[in-house]
């Protein structure tokens, strides 16, 4: 069972964020089934970690593409990338030391943080990258 679902509304048109986007809400989907499933310590860890390894290179990917187009929002939407990443960081760094399990506190700020920045902080980006010429589905 998804607990989130990809909505068109998310699709910023440039194909391999709009894939990376999908890949990043799957993710979140597999992490809350391996969780409501029981699943040990040792695969959400595992399912988890795959999970940060894959929104650092989603934002490597969003940044690179905005230095290289000189998207003037660039600094600001850093921020909020280094900001996500530190939070997750902190679950990490909880669950690594046995303070807490990987709950569903953690999809909750993933899910509302997604959400949040696909619909809101990414759609600044997807306007000036058109404006810019680069084409839907590009």
């Amino acid at each position: 069972m998804s607990t989130f679902l990809w909505e068109p509304s998310f699709e910023v048109n440039i194909k391999i964020i709009d894939e990376q986007h999908k890949k990043l809400v799957e993710t979140v989907n597999i992490l809350y089934d391996s969780i409501v499933s029981g699943e040990s310590s040792k695969v959400l860890f595992t399912i988890f970690e795959r999970m940060v390894e894959y929104v650092t290179f989603h934002f490597e990917t969003e940044e690179e593409l905005m230095v290289r187009l000189s998207f003037p929002g660039f600094q600001e939407h850093k921020h909020e990338h280094e900001e996500c990443t530190k939070k997750v960081l902190e679950f990490k760094h909880k669950f690594e030391n046995g303070e807490k399990t990987i709950s569903i506190e953690l999809i909750s700020f993933l899910v509302d943080w997604i959400h949040h920045h696909l619909l809101c902080v990414d759609m600044k980006y997807a306007a000036f990258f058109k404006e810019k010429g680069i084409t839907p589905r590009a």
